[in-house]
């Protein structure tokens, strides 16, 4: 017999099933995708390690208060045009490979699909570069850290919160001074077959097979949010469909409803993301080629910094200034999820984009309406200034 844990209290980062001594605990998708721990009663010997590993249930308080906080960029600008913000995560990680580290983070399989990776070069280092918005696989580099870490080597891993606390707690009681951690300003993660149902649905609509995707082309302005695809015949393609599914909250996992680390208690050495926002706190970086917010939680995410900060361009802030929803609260659930889910396995992809106003005639009046009031505050603002 098999014992499913409840979406809503498990983050999927699998920390359970490799510190599980009989192996009784298996990760498998669910019908969004989302890997959820399943455990077989009968290998299950109720040592309670898959209980006391869980940081995610378990709502630790972490101590760690953003000890400075700066808004920056990378100075090679084409370095700054790869990456998704102001490319502060590349600056930190290089310093880590330079000293002959080992870096761990995410990157797109040649499915497209999110999954952690080792990296030991630059060259692979470029990888791990760009937004991944769908929840990626942790798999086994909580062993991999573990390894590297026992045989002396400096290690950076990176990650959503609750993958980096899942790390954290999966080498407890252990601590070691040449682990670095980097976590992200995090809004939730998406659903990986939502994600995998929508570049199908795009390859069947257009006829062709996609041969690379950006889900956050930058080249449309760091402020935008378009995601890009290149089709072998048809060349690129631009659009908007899977960032309003993600920003409506339909698609992220149940547990980012009722996530512990979405505050200022974080988990990792320094927490970086989009420092949204800034234009109202320094006139500088002002150009639509993105801003990093760094978060400086630890002495040694400090030390980190200052032997990165030679390849950015940065600026004091405080953190009234860096505020933002994803570091106050949750993600919100809305009122329509379960129905869109229930039509989304019912009906299939395109009848859910429809019905819910992503495309067709819905989305049209929509956007319409949505133009029109901008147009009215502005005609508003510049009335104003007249006056």
């Amino acid at each position: 017999m098999q014992q499913e844990i409840i979406q809503c209290n498990c983050c999927g980062c699998g920390a359970c099933a490799l510190k599980c001594p009989k192996q009784a605990i298996t990760m498998r998708q669910d019908n969004m995708g989302f890997l959820i721990p399943v455990i077989d009663n009968q290998l299950c010997i109720d040592c309670g390690l898959c209980e006391k590993v869980c940081s995610f249930k378990k709502r630790q308080k972490h101590k760690w208060q953003p000890l400075k906080v700066y808004g920056g960029r990378l100075t090679d600008l084409e370095a700054l045009s790869e990456s998704q913000s102001g490319g502060a995560f590349w600056a930190f990680a290089c310093q880590i490979i330079k000293n002959n580290g080992v870096v761990y983070g995410v990157a797109l399989t040649d499915s497209f699909m999110a999954t952690h990776i080792r990296v030991t070069s630059i060259h692979d280092l470029k990888r791990l570069r760009g937004s991944k918005y769908i929840q990626s696989v942790v798999g086994d580099t909580y062993c991999g850290v573990s390894a590297d870490l026992k045989q002396g080597k400096k290690v950076l891993y990176s990650g959503t919160p609750c993958q980096v606390s899942g790390l954290m707690a999966y080498l407890s009681p252990k601590q070691y001074d040449n682990l670095y951690t980097v976590d992200l300003v995090c809004h939730g993660v998406a659903s990986p077959q939502v994600w995998k149902d929508y570049l199908n649905w795009i390859e069947n609509k257009e006829g062709d097979k996609i041969t690379h995707c950006n889900f956050r082309d930058k080249k449309y302005g760091w402020g935008t949010h378009i995601e890009t695809f290149i089709l072998k015949k048809k060349g690129e393609i631009a659009q908007s469909i899977f960032k309003d599914l993600f920003y409506r909250h339909l698609i992220i996992r149940e547990s980012c409803h009722n996530c512990p680390f979405t505050n200022l208690s974080r988990v990792s050495d320094v927490t970086v993301g989009d420092y949204w926002g800034w234009s109202s706190a320094s006139n500088r970086f002002c150009d639509q080629k993105g801003v990093s917010l760094i978060l400086i939680n630890t002495i040694k995410g400090d030390k980190l910094f200052e032997a990165a900060k030679q390849d950015l361009l940065i600026e004091a802030s405080n953190v009234q200034d860096c505020l933002q929803p994803q570091l106050i609260h949750p993600a919100e659930r809305p009122l329509e999820k379960d129905v869109f889910i229930k039509d989304y396995h019912a009906k299939g992809f395109e009848y859910a984009l429809r019905k819910y106003a992503i495309i067709g005639w819905r989305n049209s009046i929509k956007n319409f309406i949505e133009h029109f009031c901008l147009f009215v505050q502005k005609v508003n603002f510049h009335l104003k200034i007249m006056k």
